[in-house]
């Protein structure tokens, strides 16, 4: 689909340089493809973070523990597999008693229904656990920026995660060909995989490098690239294609 909305646009922009190339190689002319990184990191750095006593008077959440967030999708190339991943990853999450588990609500992707009535009933027997349905945008990164780990699949883990210093566990494929930041860590859907994963990343001491949370989506000013692209391109002599066939 994705590509499909490629070859039937005039003007790309890209979050990464990596990506800019692909798009060439599907024959897109290179004067059309621009690197602008990622939007929604536009304002990460100037963003206004909820606080832990947020947190608590809202949700009732102590950001004084150890928190996991736990966000996981149905893989629409994968169907009907999200019942036995999530099955795996709350059987793997079950033992962690002393830390928060939070989980939000899967997208409306086919299945979401099996995963989300399984993180509902998880959430309601444990006094550990946090179900939110949806936290919007604001909460969910400040909720995102106080959480000791995120756990999924969610692109969330990809792209935003590390701006905020938060390591992410990405379990399984659906984020699989993705651009990774060091702190992104992939995992098979597997319970003692999963289980090894988070203790190591939640209690053991982990080499944090210089540049282990670098953001290979973050550039300055998107918006800007944007509009300055637009404003000075003649948008009535890009309608008729030709394949880019590049030597």
């Amino acid at each position: 689909i994705r590509h499909s909305i490629t070859k039937l646009s005039h003007i790309h922009f890209t979050s990464t340089n990596d990506y800019k190339n692909r798009v060439i190689q599907m024959g897109e002319n290179p004067k059309y493809v621009f690197n602008v990184g990622a939007l929604g990191l536009e304002d990460i750095k100037n963003f206004n973070f909820k606080t832990k006593k947020y947190f608590k008077n809202k949700y009732n959440i102590n950001f004084k523990r150890k928190t996991i967030l736990v966000c996981f999708h149905p893989v629409t190339l994968e169907p009907r597999m999200e019942i036995i991943y999530i099955k795996k990853i709350l059987s793997s999450l079950k033992n962690f008693e002393n830390i928060n588990i939070i989980f939000t609500s899967p997208n409306v992707d086919q299945g979401y229904k099996n995963i989300d009535d399984k993180i509902r009933f998880f959430s309601k027997k444990r006094k550990n656990c946090f179900y939110v349905k949806s936290f919007g945008r604001d909460d969910f990164l400040s909720c995102l920026k106080l959480s000791s780990l995120i756990l999924g699949n969610s692109s969330a883990g990809i792209i935003e995660a590390p701006s905020l210093k938060t390591i992410s566990i990405n379990l399984g494929d659906r984020q699989r060909g993705r651009m990774k930041s060091n702190s992104v860590i992939n995992s098979p859907i597997e319970k003692q995989v999963i289980k090894k994963m988070i203790e190591k990343y939640l209690f053991k001491k982990v080499a944090i490098t210089k540049n282990y949370f670098y953001n290979p989506y973050f550039k300055k000013d998107s918006t800007g690239k944007i509009l300055k692209v637009l404003e000075n391109t003649d948008l009535k002599r890009i309608l008729k294609k030709n394949f880019f066939n590049k030597v």
